[in-house]
């Protein structure tokens, strides 16, 4: 079965009609206004009477109930976790464990750039992650890390956060969006691995996440307009435009059924999205100015630029699905 799918169709479709009426009936307001009201809102979501269905259904409501693209990103990082490692049935326990994923390394962040290894003789980790997403949060850790060989290939892993020989470092480096976020460095020196992952950590888990990550991003931000359109009375068809893409984002969830997320048919598809989110964007843009919370406003104004993170590699995605379907690629700058 493919590793990167969603809960079963028939859930699917009673998740999204519980999240429609969710984001339709219930008053719009942004009930998750810091961190820590937004750890304790993701901790308890399984337990909750909404009892969203999938990954995506939590994307769309964590971004429906934030007052900032911070909180609504946080939601989808964590859902996408869930999601890359088909984590169902932890998912719906309560509380909900937060995760982080540890990739990017002080030498870069490519598998030529990846030096911490796991150990020969017991697969103990030892290495240095330099830049993690929720990483002092997280209670627990997915590494990517050399096999102990010798050989370049490398393995994903769960760790324990509080394991002998993590140590956590701070951050000198100011991020100048979403800082609601945190983000952390981690060192560890032989620490004992909780679960070795099947799979090859690179293709199986890292290329597949970036593509999971940025379409729970997206829902996450349909599910942020769709509350700041209702609470501030944008036209209507505005609104009409965002519930409509509430279901589109469904059914690109549900698609990852027929295949390999990896495969062009699903960057096609994840290109397509991505476009269609752009013009939202656009049809917006002129509108934000006219809400009431200006504060918001202001925080809106300081994130945009956070959507245009790993837009190279977006654009690497882009220009191979139009290739595969025969379109236009874009000429290099």
């Amino acid at each position: 079965a493919p590793r990167y799918c969603c809960f079963e169709a028939s859930r699917m479709e009673l998740g999204l009609s519980r999240t429609l009426r969710t984001l339709v009936h219930t008053k719009p307001k942004a009930t998750i206004r810091n961190i820590e009201q937004w750890k304790a809102w993701f901790k308890s979501v399984p337990s909750s009477c909404l009892q969203p269905q999938t990954t995506i259904d939590v994307a769309i409501l964590g971004g429906y109930h934030s007052n900032c693209l911070a909180f609504a990103f946080a939601t989808a990082y964590q859902a996408a976790l869930f999601s890359l490692l088909k984590d169902h049935a932890r998912f719906r326990q309560t509380p909900v464990p937060l995760r982080a994923f540890c990739w990017t390394e002080p030498t870069g962040n490519t598998p030529k750039a990846i030096q911490s290894s796991f150990n020969s003789s017991s697969w103990n980790l030892s290495g240095h992650k330099s830049f993690i997403t929720m990483g002092d949060m997280a209670e627990e850790l997915v590494i990517i890390a050399n096999t102990p060989d010798g050989t370049p290939k490398l393995k994903a892993a769960l760790v324990n956060p509080t394991a002998t020989g993590v140590v956590r470092q701070q951050l000198t480096r100011k991020i100048p969006f979403v800082p609601e976020v945190p983000h952390t460095a981690l060192q560890f020196d032989n620490v004992k691995v909780s679960t070795i992952l099947d799979g090859d950590g690179y293709t199986e888990y890292v290329k597949p996440f970036r593509s999971v990550e940025d379409y729970h991003i997206a829902a996450a931000v349909i599910g942020y307009h769709l509350r700041v359109a209702r609470e501030n009375s944008w036209p209507p068809e505005i609104v009409e435009q965002l519930i409509g893409m509430v279901s589109l984002i469904q059914g690109v969830h549900a698609s990852l059924n027929d295949g390999d997320i990896n495969s062009m048919q699903h960057w096609s598809t994840i290109t397509g999205m991505h476009a269609l989110m752009v013009q939202m964007y656009k049809s917006t843009g002129e509108l934000w100015d006219t809400i009431g919370d200006k504060e918001e406003l202001a925080r809106w104004k300081r994130d945009q630029a956070f959507l245009q993170v790993a837009g190279k590699a977006r654009h690497a995605r882009r220009d191979q699905a139009r290739q595969w379907a025969g379109l236009e690629v874009s000429p290099k700058l």
